[in-house]
């Protein structure tokens, strides 16, 4: 089960948290961006008709839900992080910055590329 995170307080589910409650401006600048990229490289779980807009500036804010694999969010969440400041959960953001620092410190694996490419060629 995909944890959801992200989702705004509405009519139909007013328990849900109310991001001019989360705002952090004291939130490091850097923490915050690599955070943003991990949510802006989602996969797309489903795509809506039309945008929703953000509750705190009314700018047009995605229309789609995305997917790390563990987390499921609206495609505007990264909005929300960079513009506003809305801090998400500690073992959100922990995750996130673990996951980019590991992609930042892989080694490509020339090798097998190489050899893959001359067994189609």
């Amino acid at each position: 089960m995909l944890r959801a995170l992200g989702y705004r307080a509405s009519q139909q589910t007013p328990e849900l948290p109310d991001a001019a409650r989360l705002v952090d401006e004291t939130w490091d600048g850097e923490e915050r961006s690599r955070v943003a990229a991990h949510l802006d490289r989602g996969r797309l779980i489903r795509q809506y008709m039309g945008a929703s807009r953000c509750r705190l500036c009314g700018r047009s804010n995605g229309n789609a839900d995305l997917s790390d694999g563990r987390y499921v969010r609206r495609s505007g969440l990264a909005h929300y992080v960079t513009e506003h400041a809305v801090r998400l959960p500690a073992e959100f953001v922990s995750r996130a910055v673990r996951r980019l620092d590991d992609l930042e410190q892989a080694e490509a694996d020339m090798a097998w590329w190489n050899r893959a490419g001359r067994r189609n060629g």
